[in-house]
């Protein structure tokens, strides 16, 4: 469980965008009496960055099963990392976890690996069975990384079932272990899941922002280069794509294809009539089953109905995607709502297919399609760079270290004995989000977020607020209890100590409600104006104050005792 945010409930680990693969480890340390607070963020940096060169080192084990040319294999493995659609989580704010893209370049190399076995007769189940480890695990990492491999691995199986069907090659016990290793790895997430979320019943079944087009993939976006990348493609989209639905296939795979097109049209098929093609079979096979394993995933990339035209006048209904027809049984699918990740896998199936291809018409030996090559390999290196400046100028102070200006404030107003003698902190104005129901949401105002989030861990108290995801919508009831009505709900004082909870108020908000945001909906007006009332509806002492902050006590008995007056008369839940 995970204690920070929604005191005194806390959250499963799943719900908070946290890698327990990462974090339990490091809280492991931290018990053996080796003091990691403090330097988790950086810590946790680190390893986004290191992966990178995990990335390569795979990168290259890959290529050198798929192209002789040490040339190809050094330029790519060094530069594909820097450029997959993941390294768009390394903007300020991102989702690092997110970032990992050796997390996909596993299953890519095992894949090879059992195909290679399978075609040579040799053993393939355990790599079968790591395969199913990946899948499992990778939820540990972040959970969408699951769905992802699921779909795209069992394409793999199912289609490389298909080849061996066509091949008159025994397939039964493959078909049988493969996508069998695969739904034990599913079943094995659900049973974990399902026995160590406790409240797994009080979730909603749906989720908000399902088939939101800012989360699908956008066509265009194939073909756009990211805002960092200063060479653009020859034709490109000039709006802004958000960086859930890009996916830019790289101008070194855009560039090839229009560039062989051009030699069909000038040449002719005379150019690439001498590819030895059955001198490379298995990695032309394999090659092939990997670009044919992405569709499934591209489909579901742009979600279940797509809208096209100037006006969005056109609406495509996707029946070839596969969570098209998951929802239409359960709605629990949408949850995973961010559709465009599910492109990922294209990005590396067509780079390592252009690779490959490339390694086929070089040994015709053209001098001219070899300078074509270098300038191609020159542009894609200098895109590289540009990602590599992207992360090395996409750095942000860390705010818990209250380093900056705007944390000076919450830097003074800290003192160490307030994580013993309270029990928890009240951001206000209040915010807690996660619940799916637009009734019980209230964001937080960036800064508001982050200086409340600083001042709570360096305080080391949880907060009773939240933003997390798929959090518990009767939960989220109860803490606006607090708020709200007049007395807080009877759950949520039961599960509170005797310690007296600390309220931290920002007061620059209050004056001019415009500055903490828009009130789109009655419970986003009703919570900041109670809030603001808050102090002298309990007549709560005041501990400390530093500029626009101030820091009050409210006693647990007052609490239990209700409101001396109320603001807004909401009954009792």
């Amino acid at each position: 469980m995970f204690r920070g945010f929604n005191y005194p409930f806390g959250e499963h680990v799943l719900y908070t965008d946290n890698s327990p693969l990462i974090s339990v480890p490091l809280k492991w340390i931290n018990k053996l009496g080796i003091n990691t607070r403090g330097y988790t963020t950086y810590i946790f940096d680190l390893f986004a960055l290191l992966q990178l060169i995990l990335s390569s080192v795979l990168c290259c084990m890959i290529l050198r099963r798929i192209t002789d040319n040490p040339l190809l294999i050094i330029v790519f493995s060094i530069t594909l990392p820097l450029l997959n659609p993941q390294i768009l989580r390394f903007v300020p704010g991102g989702t690092l976890n997110l970032s990992f893209s050796f997390i996909l370049l596993l299953p890519i190399y095992f894949m090879l690996k059992v195909y290679e076995n399978l075609i040579e007769a040799k053993r393939y189940v355990w790599h079968i069975l790591i395969l199913a480890a990946i899948t499992y695990l990778s939820f540990l990492i972040h959970v969408y990384y699951l769905l992802i491999l699921s779909v795209w691995i069992g394409s793999f199986y199912v289609l490389l079932t298909g080849y061996l069907i066509h091949q008159k090659r025994k397939f039964i016990s493959f078909a049988i272990s493969a996508i069998g290793s695969l739904l034990a790895a599913g079943a094995l997430f659900y049973i974990t899941v399902t026995f160590t979320d406790p409240y797994l019943t009080e979730r909603n079944e749906t989720a908000l922002g399902y088939n939101h087009a800012p989360w699908k993939l956008q066509f265009s976006s194939l073909f756009t280069a990211y805002h960092f990348l200063k060479t653009k493609f020859l034709f490109s989209y000039t709006k802004y794509i958000p960086y859930e639905a890009h996916v830019y296939l790289g101008g070194f795979v855009l560039y090839l294809i229009a560039v062989l097109l051009i030699i069909k049209t000038v040449i002719g098929n005379s150019f690439f009539q001498s590819l030895r093609l059955d001198e490379h079979g298995n990695q032309r096979n394999f090659v092939l089953l990997l670009l044919a394993s992405t569709v499934a995933p591209l489909l579901i990339a742009f979600g279940p109905e797509y809208y096209f035209g100037e006006n969005n006048d056109y609406v495509f209904s996707n029946y070839y995607s596969l969570f098209y027809h998951i929802e239409l049984n359960t709605k629990k699918i949408t949850h995973f709502r961010c559709l465009g990740r599910f492109a990922w896998p294209l990005f590396w199936a067509l780079n390592i297919g252009a690779i490959y291809l490339i390694t086929l018409l070089l040994k015709n030996r053209n001098r001219w399609f070899a300078a074509i090559v270098i300038v191609l390999v020159y542009f894609n290196c200098k895109d590289a760079r540009n990602a590599y400046e992207f992360i090395r100028t996409s750095q942000v102070a860390n705010p818990f270290r209250l380093q900056t200006a705007e944390l000076a404030d919450v830097k003074k107003i800290i003192h160490k004995d307030y994580g013993v003698q309270y029990q928890a902190i009240v951001p206000l104005p209040y915010y807690h989000v996660g619940s799916e129901s637009l009734d019980y949401s209230v964001d937080a105002e960036k800064m508001h977020f982050v200086k409340s989030l600083a001042f709570a861990y360096n305080t080391g108290l949880p907060l009773m607020s939240s933003t997390m995801s798929r959090t518990s919508v009767a939960q989220a009831k109860q803490m606006y209890s607090l708020i709200n009505n007049d007395r807080a709900n009877d759950t949520l004082l039961a599960l509170l100590n005797s310690k007296p909870l600390l309220f931290y108020i920002d007061g620059s908000y209050y004056p001019d409600s415009t500055l903490y945001g828009s009130f789109d909906l009655p419970i986003q007006q009703k919570t900041f104006y109670n809030s603001r009332k808050l102090v002298s509806d309990f007549s709560m002492p005041k501990v400390a104050e530093s500029g626009n902050i101030e820091l009050y006590q409210l006693n647990i008995t007052s609490l239990r005792k209700g409101k001396l007056k109320t603001s807004f008369l909401v009954p009792n839940n």
